[in-house]
């Protein structure tokens, strides 16, 4: 119900714009135009209300910094910023992007979502509609998967956030590199994902010459780890690697932490326990040897973002998608500025086959997170932008956050 109307508005709008201004639309997809005096819109669909409204509060000011160090605009023209709330619910999303491709044809671009679901469910329909969209936050393996391998994957999607498997390989490359470990164990989420980070982490380390001698899963809610640490802990692995959430996490932890012997192995935290609620809920068990894999922002343009940051809301930046949805923001408007046809009034055509092109030509592109470039699928995330933290009584005290960081890859 939703596609025909869309698709419909943005080819009317870009048949408009053929003759005007001595500006031709050539571009198979449409094109978006621009007034001489008009200025170019982006979107945001990010959940402003609800439960995950937090991150979409972080990614919105991520995103407002990187429109706001654009000055006075692209090619001479404002930009113009359009929030739209999915409540990170597929319904509400789907009422949201029909609502704002109505009010605003002419959007260039749409920044978002966090939740998978809400891709997921809209993804079909930005898609034929002749729009990008960049995730700053999606982690799901499917969705830069083309459906011929099994996933989800269509045109004109992107995301600036690494998915799930680079952080078990990175998680990985650390234990043999910087621990030298030469035997792991891994305990992992009953979860399609969980299922993921572990074949990943195995696959990986493995390759570094090392032996997995342990691999189970915990379910979600469970309530005794005591069979399952044993079998983990057995044959004494350097290492035991935690692809899981929180509570699970932390009855693990809590559990180990009262198993005579552990302490030779060092504990391994994937992304779910990289918040600062987990150090606070288990306590001392969790300082002396255990890391936690997380998201870092150290890229070129990361001194600047931090700096906006600190001078926008008196404090340093401490979240998991401010950096990749400033890189995000960074990205479309740098593809805007370079596919652009420029009128002799000031008037713009911007080609949205263009667009999805530039941003497929994406390589080293200078972001908060590292250098990125832009797979065929839309995987556009740095290499560098997951790292590895070591978890101290600072954080267990709630004095800091983030933790130290201690590697990276290529570290």
């Amino acid at each position: 119900m939703l596609r025909l109307p869309v698709v419909l508005l943005l080819l009317g709008s870009s048949l408009a714009a053929c003759q005007r201004d001595n500006l031709v639309c050539n571009d198979p997809l449409g094109c978006v135009e621009v007034g001489k005096n008009d200025p170019i819109s982006l979107a945001v669909l990010l959940p402003l209300s609800g439960e995950a409204a937090d991150l979409g509060e972080e990614a919105l000011s991520g995103v407002e910094i990187a429109v706001s160090n654009q000055g006075g605009g692209v090619l001479g023209h404002p930009l113009e910023l359009v929030t739209a709330d999915s409540v990170c619910e597929a319904g509400s999303a789907q009422a949201e992007l029909a609502s704002l491709t109505a009010v605003s044809p002419e959007v260039v671009g749409i920044i978002g979502p966090i939740c998978t679901a809400v891709t997921e469910a809209i993804l079909p329909v930005v898609s034929q509609a002749g729009l990008v969209m960049i995730s700053p936050a999606n982690t799901a393996v499917s969705l830069t998967v083309a459906p011929a391998d099994g996933g989800l994957w269509q045109p004109g999607y992107y995301r600036t956030a690494p998915p799930d498997t680079r952080q078990a390989q990175v998680t990985a490359e650390f234990a043999a590199q910087f621990l030298n470990a030469q035997t792991a164990a891994v305990i992992f989420a009953n979860t399609p994902q969980g299922q993921a980070l572990m074949e990943t982490f195995v696959r990986t380390f493995r390759q570094t010459g090392g032996a997995v001698t342990f691999q189970g899963s915990i379910p979600t809610a469970a309530t005794d780890t005591a069979d399952l640490l044993i079998g983990a802990l057995s044959s004494s692995p350097d290492v035991l690697y935690l692809p899981v959430l929180e509570p699970e996490g932390n009855l693990i932890v809590n559990t180990i932490s009262r198993i005579t012997g552990f302490g030779a192995t060092t504990l391994l935290g994937g992304t779910g326990l990289f918040v600062p609620t987990f150090p606070q809920g288990v306590g001392s068990s969790a300082v002396s040897n255990m890391y936690v894999a997380g998201p870092v922002v150290q890229g070129p343009e990361a001194a600047t973002l931090q700096a906006d940051w600190q001078e926008r809301f008196g404090t340093a930046p401490d979240g998991q998608v401010y950096g990749p949805a400033y890189d995000a923001a960074n990205l479309l408007l740098t593809a805007v500025s370079n596919v652009a046809q420029e009128g002799r009034s000031g008037a713009l055509l911007i080609g949205r086959q263009a667009l999805r092109d530039a941003l497929n030509q994406t390589a080293v592109f200078p972001g908060a997170t590292g250098n990125l470039t832009c797979s065929a699928t839309g995987d556009c995330a740095a290499d560098t932008a997951v790292g590895i933290y070591r978890l101290s009584a600072a954080q267990i005290d709630g004095q800091k956050w983030p933790p130290e960081l201690v590697w990276m890859p290529g570290g």
